[in-house]
């Protein structure tokens, strides 16, 4: 008499093994992918929101402005191309102005090679903050 459990043997650990494969790898590139974006969309907030604050107190305090957002940047871990424009309305800046600040930062995809990276666009990510401008003035 034959063993009909002997063909069958060690097929249910390859199948759990082979869907594991295919399901953990897309998830863990999908959980990697949606932690940088969100370290970008976090520093872009503050970013803007401390730029807008330096500035709506002393709108000549650019070059610090732009060394607080470097910082933030470097905090959340984020090294991707970014920049800050501010801009007053109405213009010029005084104390019935509000001070705006976009902040514009790219997110590449994670484990990426260079070579496609050139092909595949980075996720955009852009914050904006508004404040009234005040009549104190900061030092740095």
């Amino acid at each position: 008499m034959r063993d009909e459990t002997r063909q069958d043997s060690g097929e249910a650990t390859v199948e759990f093994l082979a869907l594991t494969v295919a399901i953990l790898i897309p998830l863990t590139y999908f959980v990697l992918t949606l932690a940088a974006v969100q370290a970008t969309v976090f520093a872009t907030e503050a970013a803007a929101r401390e730029t807008a604050r330096i500035l709506s107190h002393d709108h000549t305090q650019g070059l610090f402005a732009q060394r607080q957002a470097d910082q933030i940047f470097a905090d959340y871990g984020v090294s991707s191309s970014y920049y800050v424009t501010p801009y007053c309305q109405p213009m010029p800046c005084g104390a019935s102005s509000t001070i705006h600040v976009e902040v514009h930062a790219t997110v590449p995809l994670p484990l990426i090679p260079d070579a496609w990276a050139d092909s595949l666009d980075p996720v955009p990510v852009i914050s904006h903050v508004a404040m009234p401008v005040t009549s104190v003035k900061l030092s740095p």
